[in-house]
C-alpha cells in the first residue's frame, strides 16, 4: 500500500501488487487487473508475460500459460527461470521432449539454479520412468534444497533401493521434509522402506510415531493441507480407515485442483494412495484415472516406477487405465 501511494503510476509497483493477489489470495481476478494495469507502462515485457503465465497455470490454463512463457523465452532468451517455468509447464502438458529440452537450455543459462536439474528429474520421471541420468542430475542440486531430500527418498524408493533410501532420509537431522507441496515426517517415509524391507515391526512404530507428529501439526495449523494429507497415510497404514479418509479429503478440499491447478494435485494423489491403503482401490482408480487425465505429473511409467502403486500391478482395471493412457513408442 506504501508503494502504491508513493508511485501509483509505476507498473512494477502493480506487478508486484499482482502477485501479491495471486501468491497470497490466489485472487486471479484481482492479479489480472493490477496486471493489466502494469502492461500500460511495460508492454511487450517477459515478466509481464510471465506474470500472464501464473495466472494461467493456477487456473489450470496449461496450453496458455506455456505460450505466454514460450513468448516470454523469445522475448528474454538469456534469462534462465522463465525457460526454467516453460519446462515445467510442457512436463505437465505431457510434451516430454520440449520439456526435457527446455530443461537443458535452462541449465545452460543458469547452472547454478537446483530447479533445472529437479525439473530434468521430474521429466524422465515421467516420461521414461527409472533411468541411470537422474542420478547425476540429482548430484547436482544442494542437500539442503527443500525438495533434495524428497526427490532423493523417491529416486531411491523407485529403484527399490529401499535400505538406502532410509540411510539418506536419516543422513540429516531434521525430522521433517518440508517444501511447498509436502510436509511429512520422516519416519512416516522410513516406515514404508522398512516395510518393503519385510521390517513390519520398524514400519508399525514409523507410522506410530508420525501420528504423534502429524496430529500435533494438525492442532497447531488447521487449513494446512500438506499436514492433513500425511497424517491421512499415517492412519491409512495403521488402517484407520475413516481417519485416513477423513484427513485426505480435508486436505484436497482446503486445496483442490480447482482453486490450485499445480499445489492442488498432491492432495488428490496422496487421497489416491489412501483409498489404495484402505482398501478401496476402485475409489484409488478413479482419483488417478482423473489426474491422468488432466494436466499433471502423474503419468504412466511414473505409475509404474513408484512403490506406492505396486499392489495395483496384476488389477485389470489398473492394467487397462494404463494401457488407456500409455503413450505409443
Amino acid at each position: 500500500a506504501q508503494a502504491l501511494a508513493l508511485a501509483p503510476e509505476s507498473p512494477d509497483v502493480h506487478l508486484a501488487l499482482g502477485y501479491y493477489q495471486l501468491y497470497a489470495y490466489r485472487d486471479t481476478q484481482k492479479a489480472w487487473e493490477e496486471f493489466k494495469i502494469a502492461e500500460k507502462g511495460m508492454p511487450n515485457n517477459a515478466n509481464l508475460l510471465q506474470a500472464k503465465a501464473e495466472i494461467a497455470e493456477l487456473k489450470g490454463e496449461w496450453e496458455q500459460a506455456a505460450d505466454y512463457s514460450r513468448r516470454a523465452v523469445e522475448m528474454s532468451p538469456r534469462d534462465g527461470s522463465i525457460a526454467v517455468d516453460l519446462a515445467e509447464r510442457y512436463w505437465f502438458l505431457r510434451r516430454y521432449e520440449e520439456a526435457f529440452t527446455t530443461g537443458n537450455l535452462a541449465i545452460e543459462l543458469s547452472p547454478d539454479d537446483p530447479w533445472p536439474y529437479l525439473y530434468k528429474v521430474y521429466i524422465l520421471w515421467a516420461w521414461k520412468g527409472v533411468c541411470p541420468e537422474e542420478r547425476i542430475l540429482l548430484q547436482a542440486v544442494p542437500s539442503d534444497h527443500a525438495f533434495a531430500p524428497w526427490t532423493w527418498y523417491w529416486q531411491n524408493m523407485s529403484e527399490r533401493k529401499y535400505d538406502l533410501a532410509v540411510e539418506q532420509l536419516f543422513s540429516s537431522p531434521d525430522e521433517w521434509i518440508r517444501n511447498k507441496c509436502w510436509a511429512i515426517p520422516k519416519t512416516l517415509l522410513a516406515g514404508l522402506a522398512y516395510e518393503r524391507m519385510g521390517e513390519a515391526e520398524k514400519a508399525l512404530q514409523g507410522y506410530q510415531s508420525a501420528i504423534s507428529l502429524l496430529e500435533e501439526r494438525v492442532r497447531q495449523w488447521p487449513d494446512d493441507p500438506r499436514y492433513h494429507s500425511s497424517l491421512g497415510i499415517a492412519y491409512a497404514n495403521l488402517k484407520q480407515k475413516d481417519e485416513a479418509i477423513r484427513e485426505g479429503k480435508k486436505a484436497v478440499e482446503l486445496l483442490p485442483i480447482s482453486a490450485d491447478a499445480f499445489y492442488g494435485i498432491p492432495y488428490e494423489e496422496d487421497l489416491a494412495y489412501i483409498y489404495l491403503l484402505v482398501g478401496e482401490s476402485d475409489a484409488a482408480l478413479e482419483r488417478l484415472d482423473y489426474l491422468l487425465s488432466i494436466p499433471s505429473w502423474i503419468s504412466v511409467p511414473y505409475l509404474e516406477m513408484n512403490p506406492r502403486w505396486d499392489s495395483l500391478a496384476e488389477n485389470p482395471k489398473f492394467i487397462r487405465m494404463m494401457k488407456k493412457y500409455r503413450s505409443p513408442s
